[in-house]
């Protein structure tokens, strides 16, 4: 079963956190020593699901700054109020007096990594006469989890077991399926109170948790990042549709060797290879394909009778999202850039359809090394030259680098804005985020693109076929790649604030985007008209512009208070006044839909009617009004620092634009999260 720990917020928030719960996972941990009020009364009173009460100690990974005699009568109140639940530091259990009603269990955490004899620390911590015990190791290396599985099929004693670290992974995923009471998982993506602790979102939709029993197959992603891949979701839900018994998960590694070693005692028979591990992969398979035999890097591996076989599907993933966005390759210019696995796989497909290829690498003794292996050769470009290609010089310019791919490279980009050469395609092979700043700033060029979806679907299509023996439905596929993603994008836990000019489309966005992201819609405009009982005109008519502004500063802490997060439009002069601002800040996020001003004139005057619902504030007409406030109020906006939307129509695009920032600031977050040494806590 699934307990989510709760690791942060006030007694009132760590309620509502348990509401929600409810009838979604069996048991919530409330980690008192990382909550802003410890006392457990509160939270038990009146709980809607089973909790476990827990005060861990500082040198067992915990957050508790007090004694030891205080933590643990904290615990001793949670044990009299009748928790189903108490976690106490193996040693410390003789100092709380059990209760009916209420179980113990004793926990051990080793940050380091593996203790020697795993099964004998649990026989004599079972000694206590807890109802259960808990270990939680460090996994340094895959094969520590294998001590975690063996701990568990041989426990003679009720026992929760995890490995810590993004190497544990699989333990946090199989571990209650192979006999672990529960493993622990993270209320949002967020809130992961230990290192590796997955979302309980990821573990029930994208792995399916609770499993009944063990999946009879296992198949694994191997690389770095493997975590934040879409992979699994989109193979997990292929197994489903097929009716097979079977699980991806991620494997973080630098190591295709490392991955290998722990396949058969996991049970896992194939492997996706990302970066940067094709090329050990293509080493060590122990037989290849046709195709992936001069290509020298594999993305798949599928185990036979005669050992692992070696594929690459990146050829499928390219060479059809390329032939139907150039047509014939023959006689075409291809600008594959990068040396590496997915480079290599494209500047052989290319040379196979008849393109002409040249190489670009930061490091050019690769690139050099790669367009010698390239059938019939191919042309190498200084690295630096990219960044001054001719118009028309090539047809395509594929980006196989990692530039652009989350969470660390986001931000980052192969050729910049004013680089890009008119008149190529922009093939992108990074898929996360999706619409990358190269894709992004090639389609503000004007460029055809071809965005990292579409090869990610296509070479997953070849991997399940190559496991499974069957066609994968495409349609299925690509499902699952939207679900997925929608999913990652709805968990974004802050207000989306849009502001903007008059006319500028921020109620139509923001309806657009609360859709997609299954939140509440909040229009403080229309709050503040519907409060007053007139419209905004004659509430300015009437009160003036401070009895409006006191209505719109109610309105703007309404919206910013409501919970749960919504996408809010404001109206265009609440942004002006630095308490709206703040307010708002605490708890969103504000995005400036910026449009120009010929196309505000333009829906202005295309829509009188609208326009004479507004308070003319310069006292002049509609039009001339607008230009006055754009004017005045364009500084002010920019000056905000908040992020630019460029809000040009249709508005469809605009929410997409939107979106894609929201998809950013989580990547960015990824990697904050993974690179913050403060998670290094217990379970």
């Amino acid at each position: 079963m699934i307990c989510v720990t709760i690791a942060r917020g006030s007694p009132a928030e760590v309620r509502e956190a348990l509401a929600a719960l409810e009838g979604k996972v069996a048991m919530a941990e409330l980690r008192l020593d990382l909550l802003t009020d410890p006392d457990p009364e509160p939270l038990l009173a009146g709980r809607p699901l089973p909790v476990l009460v827990t005060c861990r100690a500082a040198e067992e990974g915990g957050g508790w700054k007090g004694d030891h005699p205080s933590r643990l009568a904290l615990l001793q109140r949670a044990i009299d109020r009748g928790a189903e639940w108490v976690d106490v530091e193996w040693g410390y259990e003789d100092r709380l007096v059990r209760r009916p009603g209420t179980r113990l269990l004793v926990s051990r955490h080793d940050f380091r990594g593996v203790p020697p004899d795993l099964p004998g620390l649990a026989r004599e911590m079972a000694k206590s006469g807890a109802d259960a015990v808990k270990i939680a190791v460090t996994a340094n290396r895959l094969a520590d989890s294998l001590a975690v599985f063996d701990l568990l099929a041989g426990a003679k004693t009720p026992i929760v077991a995890l490995a810590m670290g993004p190497k544990g992974i699989p333990t946090r995923i199989l571990g209650p399926s192979r006999g672990s009471l529960w493993t622990y998982a993270a209320r949002t993506p967020s809130e992961a109170a230990a290192p590796g602790q997955l979302d309980w979102r990821t573990l029930a939709e994208v792995y399916g948790l609770p499993l009944d029993r063990p999946p009879e197959e296992l198949a694994a992603l191997a690389g770095s990042p493997a975590l934040t891949s879409l992979g699994p979701a989109v193979h997990n839900a292929a197994f489903t549709s097929m009716g097979l018994p079977r699980l991806y998960l991620p494997l973080e590694t630098d190591s295709m060797a490392e991955a290998l070693a722990v396949a058969g005692p996991l049970g896992i028979r194939a492997f996706s290879v990302t970066i940067p591990l094709k090329e050990e992969a293509f080493r060590l398979a122990d037989r290849l394909e046709p195709e992936a035999r001069p290509i020298g890097a594999v993305n798949t591996l599928t185990l036979s009778g005669d050992g692992w076989v070696g594929a690459n599907t990146d050829v499928l993933g390219i060479v059809g999202p390329l032939k139907r966005a150039l047509g014939s390759l023959k006689g075409r210019s291809v600008l594959v850039l990068g040396a590496g696995g997915a480079a290599r796989a494209a500047a052989h497909v290319a040379t196979w359809s008849g393109a002409r290829v040249t190489i670009s690498s930061r490091n050019r003794e690769r690139g050099e090394a790669l367009a010698r292996e390239v059938p019939l050769g191919a042309a190498v470009l200084d690295w630096e030259a990219r960044l001054s290609l001719a118009p028309g010089e090539f047809a395509a310019i594929v980006n196989a680098t990692p530039l652009g791919m989350a969470p660390w490279l986001a931000g980052e980009t192969p050729i910049p804005a004013d680089r890009l050469p008119r008149g190529a395609l922009v093939f992108e092979t990074v898929y996360r985020p999706l619409r990358t700043r190269l894709v992004r700033e090639a389609e503000g060029a004007g460029l055809s693109v071809v965005t990292g979806d579409e090869m990610f679907l296509a070479q997953a299509a070849g991997q399940l076929c190559r496991w499974t023996g069957r066609d994968a439905a495409l349609g299925v596929l690509r499902g699952a790649f939207d679900r997925e993603r929608a999913r990652r994008l709805a968990s974004f836990e802050r207000h989306v604030v849009l502001f903007g000019f008059r006319g500028s489309g921020k109620s139509t966005v923001g309806a657009l985007l609360a859709s997609w992201l299954g939140r509440p819609f909040l229009d403080t405009d229309r709050r503040i008209e519907e409060e007053a009982g007139r419209s905004t005109a004659e509430i300015f008519a009437l009160e003036g512009e401070g009895g409006f502004r006191e209505r719109e500063a109610l309105a703007v802490r309404e919206a910013a208070g409501s919970r749960p997060s919504a996408v809010i439009a404001l109206g265009g002069g609440a942004v002006l006044y630095p308490e709206n601002v703040r307010v708002l800040r605490e708890r969103g996020t504000l995005i400036w839909l910026d449009t120009p001003l010929d196309v505000l004139r333009g829906r202005l005057a295309a829509d009188p009617a609208t326009a004479s619902t507004r308070p003319a504030l310069l006292g002049t007409d509609a039009i001339t009004e607008l230009e006055g406030l754009f004017a005045a109020r364009e500084p002010a906006y920019r000056a905000l620092g908040a992020i630019r939307v460029p809000a040009g129509p249709p508005p469809e695009a605009v929410a997409r634009r939107v979106a894609d920032e929201i998809e950013l600031l989580q990547i960015q977050n990824e990697g904050e999260v993974q690179d913050d040494e403060r998670r290094q806590v217990a379970d």
